[in-house]
Parts: C-alpha cells; structure tokens; sequence
C-alpha cells in the first residue's frame, strides 16, 4: 500500500511525495528480486510493516514541531529535526545504491 492510503500526516512538511516514492521503489524492488516465488508476499509485508513504523516516527516528529508554534525558536528546532532525518534517510539511500 502507498503511504497516502493509510494516513496523511503534513502538508507543511511535504511528507506525502517521498513517503509515495519510497513506497514505490521497495514494492518495485521486491517484485523485481521476489516475482513468482513465495516470498513476494513476505517481502511486501515487511515492507508495510516497516512502512507504517516509518510513518508513526514521521507523525512524531510533526507533532513535535507543532506543538512547539508558540516559540518561533523552538518550532523552527523541532522541524530541524525532521528535515536532518529526511536528508540523513536520503544520504543512506545514495550510498546503499
């Protein structure tokens, strides 16, 4: 499943596009090493399951960072840290390739 079918976290932290893509790249990776064997549908679980795990820890962070909007200072911390955690998924992503 892609990410927008189970849950929507933030606009303004423009989580939607990466989580898709994310989300597309694994299942085509593991139809690619998996079709036609058993372990298609594991893989794809896991896959989900990792997916939704990802999302909660997204979802934490965004909530963080709103619930920091009366400090300017701190709002703009909490969202550091959501950004440095995109960047820092997409700098392992380019190495592991």
């Amino acid at each position: 499943r892609l990410p927008s079918a189970f849950g929507f976290i933030d606009p303004l932290h423009s989580t939607g596009i990466a989580h898709n893509l994310i989300a597309i790249e694994r299942t085509v990776l593991a139809m690619e090493q998996h079709w036609g064997t058993s372990s298609l549908q594991t893989t794809l679980h896991e896959h989900e399951f990792l997916q939704f795990e990802e999302f909660l820890v997204s979802d934490l962070m965004i909530d963080t960072a709103y619930k920091c909007m009366n400090s300017p200072f701190a709002f703009e911390v909490a969202t550091m840290l959501y950004f440095a955690a995109a960047i820092r998924y997409e700098e392992n992503r380019l190495h592991q390739n």
